[in-house]
């Protein structure tokens, strides 16, 4: 009998620690109250807009997060590489950003994972679905390869095209301890992205905040769903 209750408690255990792992490696933000924020890019590199950030970025001392994307990675290597010697950290966006379908299939992030693994010696961390969209398969997905899935509780609205003060005030009104904060480093058409960073980091420096990759942000496993 004794045994048998050991079993059960044992399975529970194990239950309990799957769904936990499964949780925690979905992440909005940090669970911090320190003043520290991450500034993440999606959908480059792209060789003006996300030079034009990486400048800013080098000029105020700031490390960032650049989640890329496979087709656009081979088309620009060297502003991978810089991206890499600056100090940034990469994460997977998948190979080509399709928004058809919910469910990612592995070798679209495996692709780009390969590509930067033997192009550049680094190996990806972290994983962000195209649309920020979350379902089993990628829970599934993220396990198996290991990845932390990086969403964001600070959407700039960068993408659709808002204007400087627009992107600036959004951030200013909504960041908070351990905010991921969501800007795009390619996006169709002009881009008010850079300029508009070049406002919103020495006001959040002004306010206390100190910027980290993603990485070193979600450091203690802490998460707010």
């Amino acid at each position: 009998m004794k045994k048998f209750i050991s079993v059960i408690i044992i399975l529970i255990i194990l239950f309990i620690t799957a769904n936990s792992l499964n949780e925690k490696a979905i992440y909005k933000n940090a669970n911090t109250d320190k003043k520290t924020v991450s500034l993440t890019f999606d959908d480059g590199p792209h060789p003006k807009k996300t030079t034009e950030i990486l400048d800013v970025l080098k000029k105020h001392d700031v490390k960032a997060t650049f989640f890329i994307i496979g087709i656009n990675a081979e088309q620009h290597p060297d502003i991978v590489k810089r991206i890499i010697d600056e100090g940034h950290e990469i994460g997977n966006h998948t190979y080509s950003h399709n928004l058809k379908t919910k469910k990612t299939p592995t070798s679209e992030i495996e692709r780009l994972d390969e590509y930067i693994n033997k192009s550049f010696g680094y190996k990806i961390k972290l994983y962000r679905p195209p649309g920020g969209i979350i379902c089993q398969d990628t829970k599934k997905v993220s396990q198996e390869l290991d990845y932390d899935v990086i969403l964001w509780n600070v959407d700039t609205k960068d993408w659709a095209h808002k204007s400087v003060t627009s992107i600036k005030n959004n951030v200013l009104k909504n960041v908070s301890c351990g905010s991921i904060i969501l800007m795009h480093d390619y996006i169709t058409g002009e881009s008010n992205t850079a300029d508009a960073l070049e406002m919103i980091i020495p006001e959040l420096k002004k306010e206390g905040y100190q910027f980290l990759t993603v990485s070193e942000l979600i450091e203690n496993k802490g998460y707010t769903s």
